[in-house]
């Protein structure tokens, strides 16, 4: 036995107790303090997680603000480059509805040709810069998605560490840190401690959520920017081939006119007397079919139900015997609706549907009927037919979606001008026919296209 640090008491043999055995006793406190340390150890980094999770992404925006700042800057230059590509589209425009209003010759038509060309190429420069800026906020979009990924990520870490902590400080007894600390306000104060630790965790999962949430509203945005540079693609190579066939089509003029206003004259007045008799054998065949109609069948009138294919766009003509009808056309009646619109201005599908027909009748019968079209047939039973485009981009067979881009308006067929004919069938009475006049065309029991379309 060790010698004794402290003396025995007079009178009585030395007997070692268990609290003098110092390596025992500073064993058991230096446990006791460890584990108290450990414990604070494990609410220190549970603070270290929450605050690295709040400065992390903090530094993460920083880093990126630059990036950002330069995105914006050219966001706003491609705005400033557009704003201007606008006012000259305004200009070119003006001056295609100058050249409009002239006495129909040939040099206005001539004039007119070029003023369309002159729309079409600023036209593409105005979509490829818009697409460039689409680009750009993309770009910047993709940033913040990096952003919020990082965020994200430093949340969840940060959840599992604070749940642990949050456990580890609800097994200690109220009573133990009674004895520990030896106040009740120690013990009050633990209790804060853990009740914070909990609305931690609360905040920092809901703060994750409304994270997600914002991801999610700039990945649609994204997809949605990225759709309509597709679109903006598909508006440039139509708008090429536009003024790549109004280019062809002043050629044409000039090789049959010869440069003379005379023969210009003759070739119209032939034009003008072949739509005429188109005109007229249309009219016979439709006026048998309209009696064909079964209304019962037709959804009741309801301006909306179908969408305006070209909004924006000028009513030039309405349906029936309008006083263009009865001037110019020997059936006297117009069987659907003309929407003004300049050359190459979107169309849209007015319904869901199939499309049943596409077609050029310029092919066979120059500008003698209707041009380009597409017929669209709906479960409505009405079946929609649009006309002298300048451009179709659908297929027979094709299902489309209400407000679906279809084709452009144009100028083919028999015009005075770029315009969309939207004429509404019966589906029951459409059909294809083999005309005398001018070949293959579509008929049908028209309706009055006003009855559903709100303009």
């Amino acid at each position: 036995m060790r010698k004794p640090i402290y003396p025995a008491p007079r009178g009585k043999p030395w007997v070692a107790k268990p609290w003098m055995n110092f390596t025992l006793v500073a064993k058991r406190v230096f446990s006791k303090v460890m584990s108290i340390k450990a414990r604070r150890g494990v609410y220190l980094l549970a603070l270290f997680i929450l605050l690295t999770a709040s400065i992390h992404p903090v530094l993460a925006e920083e880093n990126a603000a630059e990036t950002k700042t330069s995105l914006g800057n050219l966001i706003d230059a491609k705005n400033k480059e557009l704003q201007n590509i606008r006012e000259e589209m305004q200009a070119a425009k003006k001056n295609l509805d100058e050249v409009m209003t002239q006495r129909k010759g040939l040099q206005t038509e001539l004039r007119y040709i070029d003023a369309n060309i002159k729309t079409m190429e600023v036209g593409i420069r105005e979509a490829q810069t818009e697409s460039q800026k689409l680009g750009l906020e993309i770009e910047s979009l993709s940033l913040g998605i990096k952003d919020l990924n990082a965020k994200i990520d430093s949340k969840e870490k940060a959840i599992p560490e604070i749940l642990r902590a949050y456990h580890e400080k609800s097994e200690i007894s109220p009573l133990f840190v009674l004895l520990q600390k030896g106040t009740i306000s120690e013990v009050f104060a633990e209790t804060v401690s853990l009740s914070n630790l909990q609305a931690q965790v609360a905040a920092t999962i809901n703060e994750s959520r409304d994270l997600k949430n914002e991801l999610e509203g700039k990945q649609n945005d994204v997809s949605a920017k990225k759709e309509e540079i597709e679109l903006k693609k598909q508006d440039i190579a139509a708008k090429k081939v536009i003024a790549k066939e109004e280019e062809g089509r002043k050629q044409t003029l000039l090789a049959e006119t010869k440069n003379k206003e005379s023969l210009y004259q003759k070739n119209y007045d032939d034009l003008a007397k072949k739509a005429m008799e188109f005109e007229a054998e249309i009219e016979r065949i439709e006026s048998a079919l309209r009696k064909n109609i079964d209304l019962s069948k037709l959804p009741a009138r309801q301006p909306g139900l179908l969408q305006n294919p070209t909004p924006g766009a000028k009513l030039t003509q309405g349906y029936g015997r309008t006083q263009f009808a009865v001037r110019n056309y020997k059936s006297q009646w117009h069987n659907g609706i003309d929407l003004g619109a300049p050359l190459g201005t979107p169309v849209y599908a007015a319904e869901a549907g199939e499309v049943v027909a596409t077609g050029n009748t310029d092919a066979y019968c120059p500008r003698g009927a209707y041009g380009r079209y597409a017929v669209i047939k709906h479960d409505n039973n009405l079946t929609t037919f649009y006309s002298h485009f300048s451009a179709s981009i659908v297929k027979t067979g094709q299902k489309v979606k209400r407000g679906e881009l279809i084709g452009y308006v144009g100028n083919s067929g028999f015009s005075t001008g770029p315009h969309l004919q939207i004429t509404v069938y019966a589906s029951n009475t459409y059909a294809i026919t083999q005309s005398k006049s001018c070949g293959l065309l579509p008929v049908g029991g028209d309706v009055n296209p006003l009855d559903y379309i709100s303009l």
